[in-house]
């Protein structure tokens, strides 16, 4: 695996990268609008 790794472009590497953070943050920030969407809505409903 070391092998392929290193044969791999570093420009094609650092995007994948990238690529893994923006949909970490990505779902990060999905579930916090969810949670604060459904605490809206129990507080509407109160």
């Amino acid at each position: 695996m070391p092998v392929f790794r290193d044969t791999f472009p570093e420009s094609v590497k650092y995007f994948l990268y990238d690529m893994k953070d923006a949909l970490f943050f990505y779902v990060i920030g999905y579930t916090l609008k969810v949670e604060t969407y459904e605490l809206l809505s129990l507080v509407n409903t109160v």
